[in-house]
């Protein structure tokens, strides 16, 4: 059964760096710009993301705004259920996406962090998506299939991040306001047992969540992991769309494992979406 989720402001007496002052208006892309470019071509696609100057996506189907709109970074390297409400036919056209910060915006964009940086530019989207395509859609709460970081017998075997040992230069930010030294082994610092399931769930693929019960933030690193195939299915046995290749990480060195579990997710549910107004 699904459940909707509700929406609740939490204020306190200061304001985050991504976070809109009371009373203040709502940050909205200075110019977008929605050009279609007729039926999606693969071989064609130019890319998405974010800039310092807002939001593109080039050649892409208008679902690709729509789960950037909805989901945080690290939701996005696993497999997305079916959304329900979506109509299967936008899959199958393709659009250039501009959307523009304006000064201020542009100038506040450069001080956050990634974290902060999604929690701000998700209700901008939100917002363009509900004027260029009328779409009304709510998250909902669904309990699935998960994996458990855990301790394991003899675990923690992690070094506690020291405050005065910064990262190196190079150390790239991730979610949780962890750093990581991308390599065939990945090296981590400043990093939560909640950040590094959220890696594990886009590096793997799966849905991770975490069961430790740690609190500090540690520095470590992890082995190159292995790739797993699943087993062929028997003949008439119905597919599973997340039951593709995936990575297995060895955490056994860290005190830690991964165990089978459930788990509640975010799905998006869509009410009603048109295709976007032109300009």
């Amino acid at each position: 059964m699904l459940r909707r989720a509700s929406i609740a402001v939490l204020v306190s007496c200061g304001v985050m760096p991504g976070q809109v002052p009371v009373g203040a208006k709502a940050p909205a892309f200075e110019v977008v710009s929605i050009r279609p470019t007729g039926p999606f071509d693969a071989s064609r696609i130019g890319g998405f993301g974010t800039n310092a100057t807002g939001y593109y996506a080039k050649g892409l189907p208008l679902s690709t705004t729509v789960i950037m709109a909805y989901f945080p970074a690290e939701r996005l390297g696993r497999p997305l259920p079916k959304i329900p409400g979506w109509p299967s036919s936008m899959d199958r056209e393709a659009y250039d996406i501009q959307a523009k910060f304006d000064a201020p915006t542009a100038e506040r964009w450069k001080h956050l962090t990634n974290d902060q940086q999604g929690a701000l530019i998700r209700p901008m989207l939100q917002a363009m998506l509900a004027e260029r395509c009328k779409m009304k859609a709510y998250m909902t709460t669904v309990v699935g299939p998960a994996e458990e970081l855990v301790l394991s017998k003899h675990g923690p075997k992690m070094k506690k991040t020291a405050q005065d040992e910064p990262p190196p230069e190079h150390a790239l930010p991730i979610a949780g306001d962890a750093m990581i030294v991308p390599g065939q082994e990945a090296t981590f610092y400043h990093t939560s047992m909640a950040a590094l399931a959220m890696w594990l769930s886009h590096a793997a693929g799966i849905n991770v969540v975490d069961r430790t019960g740690l609190t500090d933030r540690y520095d470590f690193v992890i082995p190159k992991p292995v790739r797993q195939t699943p087993a062929p299915q028997a003949p008439g046995e119905a597919s599973d769309p997340a039951s593709g290749p995936r990575w297995l990480y060895d955490l056994s060195g860290l005190g830690l494992e991964l165990r089978s579990g459930k788990a509640p997710d975010q799905m998006l549910v869509i009410d009603h979406i048109e295709k976007p107004t032109p300009n």
